[in-house]
């Protein structure tokens, strides 16, 4: 949040004083929570912005849109409509950059709130992304250093077949693959498109799980949204 703040407070130095603007927010309706809580993060920061400063106000505009290209165009063309001066993304990273495409063609800041890419961490000078979150490249090196400090040197790893669970794991195998004392015993993903409205729990992930189980790891990283491990727990 402290991110967000610092970013949209330096909006206020750029705007005469006396006058009113709109910030977008992109909420993916596929992700009805994690739309929810990026909601409620931007307008209390917002909120609090405005409470600090009496001359210049900023109003939040919000867009909903699926996973689909002409979803996201038609979202993003609707906040400029409304003549955004930025535009804040709840979306994962494979969204986020589609969003950043029509970004850069408009030059409208993008605030990425939650993409985590570590192979598009490296933006051109005409880029106008604006990342809240760190690299999934620091998130490897952490757990790495974790499992080296408890000497959990084999493990096994279950993640989501989507952007997040795969690209965040490279550099995860890429530091056990150059430590001879580690040993991934087995990688799984998981389809994410599987029916979390079930009760059986068990079923959804079984075949994965099993194949875990049958590498005989003690150790198991998990790797994906939420409301996916919520379920896995059970």
């Amino acid at each position: 949040m402290m991110t967000l703040c610092v970013f949209l407070l330096a909006l206020f130095e750029f705007f005469p004083p006396g006058s009113s603007y709109k910030v977008g927010l992109l909420l993916d309706s596929d992700e009805p929570e994690e739309a929810e809580a990026m909601r409620r993060l931007a307008a209390f920061t917002v909120s609090q912005l405005n409470s600090e400063n009496t001359t210049t106000t900023l109003e939040i505009t919000e867009q909903f849109h699926d996973s689909t290209y002409l979803s996201l165009k038609n979202s993003f063309c609707a906040l400029l409509d409304e003549n955004v001066v930025a535009v804040i993304s709840a979306c994962d990273s494979t969204l986020t950059r589609i969003q950043v495409n029509l970004a850069n063609q408009f030059h409208i800041p993008l605030i990425a709130a939650v993409a985590t890419n570590p192979f598009t961490d490296f933006p051109s000078s005409n880029d106008f992304e604006i990342r809240l979150s760190p690299s999934d490249f620091h998130q490897s090196k952490a757990i790495f250093d974790l499992l080296k400090e408890y000497k959990w040197y084999q493990f096994s790893i279950l993640a989501s077949a989507d952007d997040y669970g795969i690209n965040s794991i490279v550099y995860l195998q890429y530091l056990a693959s150059q430590d001879d004392v580690f040993y991934v015993r087995d990688v799984q993903h998981f389809d994410i498109k599987v029916d979390l409205s079930s009760s059986f729990d068990v079923i959804l992930f079984q075949k994965e799980l099993q194949l875990i189980k049958d590498s005989l790891a003690k150790v198991i990283v998990l790797n994906c949204r939420g409301k996916f491990a919520k379920r896995i727990f059970r």
